[in-house]
C-alpha cells in the first residue's frame, strides 16, 4: 500500500505538520494538533474510490496530542501553497476540475505523473516530509492521509 489514512476525520482545520525527524505527522482537528507516530503504525488493508488500495490506521495508541511548544517548532515559518508542496526534485500538486480533484507529481525531471483523482472531494494541502520520502495531505471527508513518494516513479 502506498497511501495511508492515518487520522481519520472529517474536522481538519489546518495543513499538517511534519516532525523534522520525519518520524510524526499531525494535524489539527478542531483546534486541537494530534500526531501520529508513524513508526508505530498498524494499519489494516482498505479501498476507496473505486478499488484503489488504501492503508487504515488500527492502532489508536500511535495517535497522541502534540505538545503547543512542538507545534510552534514544526509549523513552517512561511504558510504552504493549499495545493502545491516543493522539497528538491519533487513537486506533488493537487488540481481542481470541477467537484474533483486530481493529484500529480513530479520528480527528477520527468513528465508529470497522475497518482489519483477524487470525485467529489476536495483534497489538498500537501506537505513533503522533511527526509522527501512521504507527502501528507487531506481530503475534506476522509482526514489525514500520507503517501509514500518512493513509490511513485
Amino acid at each position: 500500500m502506498d497511501t495511508a489514512l492515518v487520522l481519520p476525520t472529517s474536522a481538519l482545520d489546518d495543513y499538517p505538520i511534519w516532525s523534522p525527524d520525519s518520524r510524526y505527522v499531525a494535524g489539527n482537528v478542531m483546534g486541537t494538533w494530534t500526531k501520529v507516530d508513524l513508526q508505530r503504525i498498524s494499519l489494516r488493508a482498505a479501498t476507496w474510490r473505486g478499488g484503489e488500495r488504501l492503508g487504515v490506521i488500527e492502532n489508536r495508541a500511535a495517535v497522541t496530542p502534540l505538545d503547543p511548544t512542538l507545534v510552534k517548532q514544526w509549523t513552517p515559518p512561511i504558510e504552504p501553497s493549499p495545493d502545491v508542496a516543493e522539497r528538491g526534485p519533487i513537486r506533488v500538486e493537487f488540481s481542481r476540475k470541477g467537484l474533483s480533484t486530481v493529484l500529480v507529481v513530479t520528480r527528477d525531471g520527468k513528465p508529470p505523473r497522475f497518482v489519483s483523482s477524487s470525485d467529489f472531494e476536495t483534497c489538498g494541502a500537501p506537505r513533503i516530509s522533511p527526509d522527501g520520502h512521504m507527502v501528507a495531505f487531506i481530503c475534506e471527508t476522509n482526514g489525514l492521509l500520507v503517501m509514500a513518494l518512493d513509490s511513485v516513479r
